[in-house]
C-alpha cells in the first residue's frame, strides 16, 4: 500500500516538473534560457524521471522546430538519455 501512494506522489511530482518545464520554455527567448530549461531537464533525469524527460523533450521538438538553439540544446539533453 506504502508503495502505491509512493509512486502516486512520485508520479505527480513529475507532471508538475513536466508541466512547469513546458510553460518556462514557451516563455524562453535565447540560447541562455533554453540552457536553463535543459538544466531543469537534466534534474528531472536525476530523479529518475526518464520517460517523463523524454515525452517532454520530445513534445518540445515538435512544437518549436523553428527555434534551432532550443533543438541543440535538448539534443545535448537527449544524450544523457541513452547512456
Amino acid at each position: 500500500m506504502r508503495q502505491i501512494v509512493f509512486w502516486g506522489i512520485i508520479c505527480r511530482i513529475y507532471d508538475l516538473c513536466y508541466e512547469k518545464i513546458g510553460k518556462n520554455c514557451a516563455e524562453a527567448k535565447d540560447r541562455r534560457e533554453y540552457k536553463k530549461v535543459t538544466k531543469q531537464i537534466a534534474q528531472l533525469i536525476k530523479w529518475k524521471g526518464n520517460d517523463t524527460a523524454k515525452a517532454l523533450i520530445d513534445e518540445l521538438k515538435q512544437t518549436y522546430p523553428r527555434r534551432p538553439a532550443l533543438l541543440d540544446e535538448l539534443g545535448k539533453v537527449e544524450k544523457r538519455l541513452k547512456s
